[in-house]
């Protein structure tokens, strides 16, 4: 029998490494900025009907005076534009579709976002996550107590969602960083929905490998809890990567021919699955083995 749980610190330092890693590069680069929807401004997709440099859309916001601002190509003469807040919006819109007018023929959508909607909405997003984290922990004690220190199961479950959220904000680091003329990622509340949807995708896939372990060990007591790990794991191991590879298929379809106001949400959730089916098998699972041997080598 393959002895999975053999291998623990091996999982625990390839977890460390990708979010390490992912997080420095996010430092270093130009760092995964928030939305407007979190920072308050006004933000301009403009579509031209011909091909129009980046540099000369810069050039036009430049002649209308704004020196803090983001303008980001994605080919086809589609442009985002992030400006800084204005008091009159109307004028602002008028302004900027004059300038941009002077280019081309532009299709433009303009969205503005005060400040004081800006801090709610990251209060509240805030809330949203920590109501979750905290509901999904009081759920898997309860759920779990007819298991010996069922605590556990509900800790190991939350750093396993803590493992997932660092992951996508990791591997969101290295594509802004490194591929950020070809993705535009942002907190935005796309991605905000898409980490909500994380915590759900994860820990339920960590509460089908929790469960089969409660189900072993209250069924076959000779065994240690290292060993029913083991089998519990090889047993729902199958199941697992099914489930998840079938949900790839669908959100790498979304992805291609879905529309773009939802890439943020598809993008953290493409990461979340694969990243969550790792979690569930080689960290919460892992976790609760080495906090068990941890106490028996206290206990003398």
């Amino acid at each position: 029998m393959w002895n999975i749980v053999r291998y623990r610190i091996v999982y625990f330092l390839l977890s460390a490494v990708v979010i390490l890693s992912g997080l420095l590069t996010l430092s270093m680069g130009s760092g995964l900025s928030l939305s407007i929807e979190f920072t308050g401004g006004a933000a301009i997709r403009a579509q031209f009907d011909k091909d129009i440099s980046q540099g000369q859309v810069e050039v036009v916001v430049n002649q209308l005076g704004y020196e803090n601002y983001v303008v980001q190509g994605f080919g086809d003469g589609e442009f985002f534009i992030r400006l800084p807040l204005s008091d009159d919006a109307v004028g602002q819109e008028n302004q900027v579709r004059s300038g941009l007018e002077q280019l081309a023929t532009v299709n433009m959508n303009f969205d503005q976002v005060s400040p004081s909607i800006a801090s709610e909405t990251i209060r509240n997003a805030l809330i949203a996550v920590m109501v979750a984290v905290l509901g999904i922990l009081a759920y898997i004690i309860y759920a779990f107590r007819g298991v010996q220190h069922s605590f556990r199961y509900g800790i190991c479950a939350v750093i396993a969602l803590a493992h997932d959220i660092l992951v996508a904000f990791a591997v969101s680091g290295v594509v802004t960083t490194f591929a950020s003329n070809i993705f535009r990622l942002e907190i935005s509340s796309m991605f905000l929905v898409g980490v909500l949807t994380l915590l759900g995708y994860s820990i339920n896939d960590t509460i089908v490998v929790f469960d089969r372990i409660r189900e072993n060990l209250l069924r076959e007591t000779h065994r240690s809890l290292e060993d029913t790990v083991n089998f519990s794991i090889l047993e729902s191991m199958g199941r697992s990567i099914n489930t998840s590879f079938t949900t790839l298929l669908v959100l790498l379809a979304l992805l291609f021919v879905g529309p773009p106001s939802i890439f943020d949400f598809l993008f953290v959730m493409i990461v979340g699955v694969i990243s969550g089916t790792y979690s569930s098998i080689f960290v919460a699972s892992q976790l609760l083995v080495y906090w068990e041997q941890r106490r028996s080598k206290a206990l003398g």
